[in-house]
């Protein structure tokens, strides 16, 4: 299937009649046909490969909800198989399944729709269609697809993000009603026959007690029939009260949703018809799209490898301009080449050779450098400071030591800052405070060269 179709199909199997509509897409804009199952233009695109879809109803089909304590939707999808699996009457490994993304309003978990079916229902509603003689792509599920159906056909009005709708489908040979609040689907039930005491105890688990205010939508090939509906009206609408409506030309409304479902992205879209159950048509697409996946990847390697042959030759070229530079300014300063030493050897004989011109420059450079007595006039001016005390001065050639006491620390650190200033490295140490509040303090100073 290409990204999106422009033409479906929805089959909707009212007893022993099928009901056939066909959706064109144009733009954002569906428009809808009702076709007969000898129609030939339905038959050409059938064959063609446009999608053709079939429901299942909630007596075959779970919708269960699941939530994962992971804010992160990736962790999230990983548990999820195994909630369902928790939540299911039989094992998933007898199933098909899709899980269905939802918004969460809580930041710390991740919610998911699961709508899940044993493989030998999915196969039986497959071969019942079958024998038709249509193979449909799509196998859905009818009350999710009703659900997404009547929003769009009677969106929410303001004001109704929090009011209970019931969609009541009424066939020839089943009954479903489908339950949501706002635009959030809830859950689908169903029933083979019309039973109100039944069908109030469904919507007691679904909305809670009788006196909720809902907004009922009518459905389905029976919605017109008067006794029916007058039926249902005294059996729910009663003890539930609200707006009353029937969906536009309701006996194709079930069709019409499913071939929308083929045309529209939406979060819930789904498709029962999974892995050994897959349409022939889509294992062929889905093995193109590994052709044409496997083909880009070909394409990338091979541009990947011109450009680490590329980058390859750019970082030799760069590494040797670094090692002819490098030579050239060891050289400089060596006042020979290196020859082949590099890298730490290299720095070492650098290192050498510039310590042993500034032992020989030394007697020359001193006769310049600043006098330890400026320097030791400069420290006791600073003791004047009454922040100060000064009790020891040792001088030890170009060492010396500084002791005493501070107020305030902060006047140790002014301390170094002369040393630092004529020259000196100073080395600033901390004792701990006097009961009189003074800090005992030493500096011991040494000269930079």
């Amino acid at each position: 299937m290409k990204r999106w179709n422009t033409v479906g199909y929805g089959l909707d199997v009212q007893g022993h009649e099928a009901v056939f509509v066909r959706a064109t897409r144009k733009g954002a804009r569906l428009s809808y046909e009702t076709c007969q199952s000898d129609d030939g233009e339905l038959k050409r695109d059938i064959e063609s490969g446009q999608p053709v879809a079939v429901s299942m109803t909630p007596r075959q089909c779970l919708t269960p909800r699941l939530k994962a304590p992971y804010a992160s939707r990736r962790k999230a999808e990983k548990v999820f198989p195994t909630l369902l699996d928790i939540q299911l009457p039989f094992a998933l490994e007898g199933c098909v399944y899709e899980i269905l993304a939802e918004t969460d309003e809580d930041r710390e978990t991740c919610s998911a729709l699961a709508v899940v079916a044993r493989t030998r229902d999915v196969q039986g509603v497959i071969e019942r269609v079958q024998a038709m003689g249509i193979d449909p792509t799509h196998v859905d599920h009818e009350g999710v697809a009703m659900w997404v159906q009547s929003l769009r056909e009677v969106p929410l009005a303001a004001g109704d993000t929090t009011l209970p709708r019931v969609i009541v489908y009424l066939g020839e040979d089943r009954t479903t009603l489908t339950v949501g609040i706002g635009n959030q689907y809830l859950a689908s039930h169903g029933m083979s026959r019309f039973d109100a005491t039944h069908l109030r105890r469904l919507l007691r688990s679904s909305l809670g007690a009788e006196g909720t205010r809902v907004q009922w939508l009518w459905t389905g090939p029976e919605a017109g029939s008067v006794g029916t509906s007058n039926a249902l009206a005294e059996a729910l609408v009663t003890n539930w009260p609200g707006e009353t409506s029937t969906h536009d030309d309701p006996s194709t409304f079930l069709a019409r949703a499913l071939a929308s479902r083929c045309l529209v992205p939406d979060s819930k879209r789904c498709n029962l018809r999974l892995g050994a159950l897959a349409h022939p048509r889509s294992e062929r697409r889905l093995a193109s799209a590994v052709r044409t996946a496997a083909l880009l990847m070909l394409g990338a390697g091979i541009v990947f490898c011109a450009a680490g042959l590329v980058g390859k030759q750019w970082i030799e070229r760069r590494v040797d301009e670094a090692d002819a530079r490098f030579s050239r300014d060891a050289e400089s300063v060596l006042g020979y080449s290196p020859g082949a030493a590099r890298g730490e050897y290299a720095l070492r004989m650098v290192r050498q050779h510039v310590a042993q011109r500034q032992d020989d420059l030394r007697p020359l450079l001193e006769p310049f450098s600043t006098s330890l007595t400026h320097v030791i006039a400069a420290m006791v001016s600073k003791g004047v400071d009454p922040g100060v005390r000064f009790d020891v001065v040792i001088l030890n050639g170009k060492q010396f030591e500084f002791g005493g006491a501070l107020r305030e620390w902060s006047v140790g650190e002014e301390l170094t800052a002369v040393l630092e200033s004529h020259g000196y490295r100073g080395d600033l140490s901390r004792g701990e405070a006097m009961g009189d509040g003074w800090i005992p303090f030493s500096i011991k100073g040494r000269g930079r060269g």
